[in-house]
């Protein structure tokens, strides 16, 4: 099966009060999302960045912290939108030309997954328990988030994974 993992990074880093976005902070010398990319490359995943506008540079520099390998794995960086729900909209937008059959979404921030919990999720999607990468109904669902009316605690819920106790 092909896995993508989705990882948003396209936060500003205002509520860390830094005065650029934590994904880029450094931890032992290198950005977290360099960490977080290896992390889920070790799946054998292809990555889906997902960055905030004007953060290409930044971006650039996680890719220099990357074995080859790691960044072979990277699909080019799509970018992200106003809200973390329309960010993983584009993301998964980006997908549709070529649907991998399980994706991964993971917060670019969040540097040392679990790779028991990683490989729990995809257990659980080959055992079918977990959704379908439906391009039809990304499209939907994106013409959904763009409704202004919608509840963001909504919209945050329809797109929250399911607890390590599911999987």
């Amino acid at each position: 099966m092909t896995t993508v993992a989705l990882i948003v990074a396209a936060g500003t880093g205002s509520r860390s009060g830094s005065t650029s976005p934590k994904q880029y902070a450094l931890l032992a010398g290198r950005p977290l999302l360099a960490h977080t990319i290896e992390a889920l490359a070790s799946l054998g995943a292809r990555i889906q960045p997902v960055i905030a506008l004007g953060d290409a540079s930044l971006f650039d520099t996680v890719l220099d912290n990357l074995d080859s390998q790691t960044r072979r794995l990277c699909l080019p960086p799509v970018m992200g939108g106003d809200t973390r729900q329309a960010s993983v909209f584009n993301g998964l937008n980006a997908l549709q030309n070529d649907p991998p059959q399980i994706v991964l979404i993971h917060d670019g921030a969040r540097c040392h997954p679990a790779p028991d919990l990683l490989l729990r999720a995809v257990a659980a999607r080959q055992r079918r328990q977990a959704m379908d990468f439906d391009p039809a109904f990304i499209a939907a669902f994106g013409d959904i988030l763009r409704d202004p009316a919608l509840e963001p605690a909504f919209a945050a819920e329809a797109l929250s994974l399911p607890s390590e106790d599911y999987l």
